[in-house]
């Protein structure tokens, strides 16, 4: 399955649901942006409080 996804300064800017990854899931780290709360501004819902997060891309090593 190939997508071809919005791009934003030349990484790709993904939405699902009320929440935003930005970055390549192939590299260590990638922002997580969570809709916090949103409010309706002429008739379209606009984003004013978001949560930013880092996120490791990498799962953990299982313990030995």
């Amino acid at each position: 399955m190939n997508q071809e996804f919005f791009m934003y300064r030349g990484y790709p800017l993904v939405r699902k649901g009320n929440e935003i990854y930005y970055g390549y899931m192939s590299e260590p780290f990638v922002v997580m942006m969570q809709i916090v709360h949103q409010q309706e501004v002429n008739g379209l819902k606009v984003a004013d409080k978001i949560r930013v997060y880092q996120m490791a891309t990498k799962e953990p090593d299982p313990v030995k």
